[in-house]
């Protein structure tokens, strides 16, 4: 584990540190290697250090947790006999809609848990899985339209609504102030 150097006065995110799975973005490791919380406002700030590590693990939680909970939630209708089994048609409009509120609500939170998660620019973060999101929609729209699974219109707004709920997300993680 690289330690900070002892005269830096900025946050060093040098070391990472085994401190866990959720350990949220913000700490920092001084000489003695305690934590120490950082400010919010210093994730905002272009003084912090850089950490492409845990960009990508903001990044990659981030998505993990949309698509988790999306695939969880499709599960659990499938089992209540919500929604027909899978692999068949899913025509109604009122189903369709039910699913696209739940997953615009995915989309702003694993966008809000990547902005959460930054080392610095979290609505930069926030707006990369809104990319992702927007790719991985959009080839999901190609690939299910002509399958004709449901009505054209479910897939195209997964894809028109991808980055506006990123930048909703991003905006969730913004400091509050008094």
């Amino acid at each position: 584990m690289r330690q900070c150097p002892p005269t830096t006065q900025q946050p060093c995110s040098a070391a990472i540190g085994p401190v866990g799975f959720f350990r949220w973005a913000g700490h920092s490791h001084s000489s003695t290697e305690t934590e120490t919380p950082m400010a919010d406002h210093d994730r905002y700030s272009e003084t912090n250090p850089r950490n492409l590590p845990r960009s990508l693990f903001a990044i990659s939680l981030g998505l993990a947790s949309v698509v988790a909970l999306s695939l969880g939630t499709d599960q659990v209708l499938h089992v209540a006999k919500v929604y027909p089994p899978w692999g068949q048609s899913m025509p109604e409009p009122v189903l369709n809609l039910l699913a696209l509120s739940y997953r615009l609500g995915f989309g702003a939170l694993g966008s809000f848990l990547a902005a959460r998660l930054s080392p610095r620019n979290p609505m930069r973060h926030a707006m990369i899985l809104g990319v992702v999101g927007f790719a991985l929609s959009l080839l999901g729209a190609v690939a299910t339209i002509p399958m004709h699974l449901g009505p054209s219109w479910y897939p195209m707004a997964l894809v028109v609504t991808a980055l506006p709920m990123a930048w909703l997300g991003g905006i969730l993680d913004r400091p509050r102030t008094v």
